[in-house]
């Protein structure tokens, strides 16, 4: 069982403490906190309503490289002052009953002296320790379902959270819809760009058909147990720790975007890790211009993207002729047999003989050939091949190739080219019902700032 091999190889030393832990519950959630101001965590902790019992795992966490003072030994004072202890550990670990309900708190000393977590693994070792307790309390049976819920300490959870799908054959990790929100009026305008750029990413990695087209945010998801096992939990490092865990989920399982409900993630300016939502505000609100200066992947490298997926199947097909006139050849023949999207206006749709050079030498970057000799030489189907290609060019390979389309042949663009230059296009990537507000409704909206950008 993956569960039980996980646990007693890879799983983080903290679960070894609870051989005797007394409680049980129906749902757990998994939140790392650093430095965070102390009522708004405990206003975290009133949770959605349930029928059942909740065991929130709260992993305080600091770096070990020299920092300014943190608020977390405040936080952790402030919990023992107002809650409860019911059960200990010798080696930082407490659970604290929460009031007027039926939840609890299980909160992970990795701050003080001596358990700060190295910096170099930051918030990825923070959701490992915190998702391996859940494990291992899954697997005891202590918790009544596999689901487990991380998000951080930024959010509002919805009513309806912890409502997971009835029926999950084959999927390895939920990822909820998101709105960011922010009190701070000035912040408005780098909160839609920034938001407007993920779902903007998102859509046209799905319109173009590739299989990782989801949000890899650490506040949205919920994984399985046992897809967590084979995969061997989260990544340690100190930031994109959730796109490279759910870029190894995918490959064990199906990563399901859903529709509802929407988790509300606050927008604030933050440097405490190297990517994500602070660190992106803060470059956003640096620019003098924003809409003129804020810059997009340019819709052609999605075109080439999509073409390049249409030609998988048929390259299965191709295998000898590939092994007799190499790669080039291959996918000359392969793009003079397959048309272009038709959604796509005349201006943008790229000549076959352009796509071919663009094609070949980018996919030579990703050392295509390499793949291929290996895979038409050890698969014995196309259902394998596909496989096998999925797992291959997975998110990271597709970002890589998005970013070298970008390096050599489409600089990033303004919104505004993206949807005068492209707005039938844009309009087919946006119907995905996963990205509500995501059309060029959404994109006029921000345009309507164009003449106020002087105020930031």
């Amino acid at each position: 069982m993956a569960l039980k091999k996980y646990l007693e190889r890879y799983a983080e030393c903290e679960t070894q403490r609870f051989t005797d832990f007394p409680y049980r519950f129906d749902h757990i959630l998994v939140i790392p906190c650093h430095d965070e101001p102390v009522e708004a965590i405990f206003d975290l902790f009133q949770l959605p309503e349930t029928n059942g019992a909740t065991l929130v795992i709260l992993v305080i966490n600091q770096p070990d490289s020299p920092t300014k003072d943190s608020r977390d030994q405040q936080l952790w004072d402030a919990l023992q002052s107002r809650y409860t202890g019911e059960w200990a550990t010798q080696s930082g670990i407490v659970l604290y009953s929460l009031p007027d309900s039926n939840n609890s708190l299980l909160v992970v000393d990795r701050f003080s002296a001596g358990r700060q977590i190295p910096n170099e693994q930051g918030v990825g070792l923070a959701r490992k320790i915190g998702s391996d307790i859940a494990c291992k309390l899954i697997y005891d049976k202590k918790i009544a379902n596999h689901w487990i819920h991380s998000t951080d300490a930024d959010v509002r959870l919805p009513p309806d959270y912890f409502q997971p799908p009835s029926s999950h054959a084959g999927i390895a990790a939920l990822i909820y819809p998101f709105q960011h929100h922010c009190p701070d009026k000035t912040l408005q305008l780098a909160i839609d760009l920034y938001e407007f750029r993920l779902r903007y990413y998102v859509a046209a990695l799905q319109w173009a058909g590739s299989g990782y087209g989801f949000q890899t945010i650490g506040s949205l998801i919920c994984i399985d147990a046992d897809s967590y096992a084979k995969v061997r939990g989260f990544p340690k490092r100190a930031g994109a720790e959730d796109f490279y865990l759910l870029n190894k989920l995918a490959k064990v399982g199906k990563v399901h975007s859903l529709e509802s409900p929407v988790v509300q993630v606050e927008a604030r300016i933050s440097k405490r890790v190297p990517f994500g939502t602070g660190p992106a505000l803060e470059s956003i609100q640096a620019l003098d211009l924003p809409l003129e200066d804020y810059r997009f992947y340019h819709p052609k490298s999605f075109i080439d993207l999509a073409s390049w997926h249409r030609l998988i199947e048929p390259l299965w097909h191709a295998r000898k002729h590939y092994q007799q006139v190499g790669l080039y050849q291959t996918l000359e023949s392969l793009l003079d047999t397959t048309t272009q999207h038709d959604c796509v206006n005349t201006e943008a749709k790229p000549p076959v003989s352009g796509q071919l050079e663009r094609l070949y030498k980018t996919l030579n970057a990703l050392k295509l050939e390499t793949f291929l000799d290996h895979g038409f030489s050890h698969c014995s189907n196309q259902s394998t091949f596909k496989k096998q290609f999925h797992d291959w060019f997975d998110g990271f390979k597709t970002l890589r190739f998005i970013h070298l389309s970008r390096d050599h042949y489409f600089p990033d663009i303004r919104l505004q080219e993206i949807t005068d230059n492209y707005a039938r296009w844009f309009e087919e990537v946006s119907k995905d019902p996963a990205q509500s507000g995501f059309n060029l409704a959404q994109a006029a909206y921000l345009q309507q700032w164009f003449p106020r950008q002087t105020d930031f």
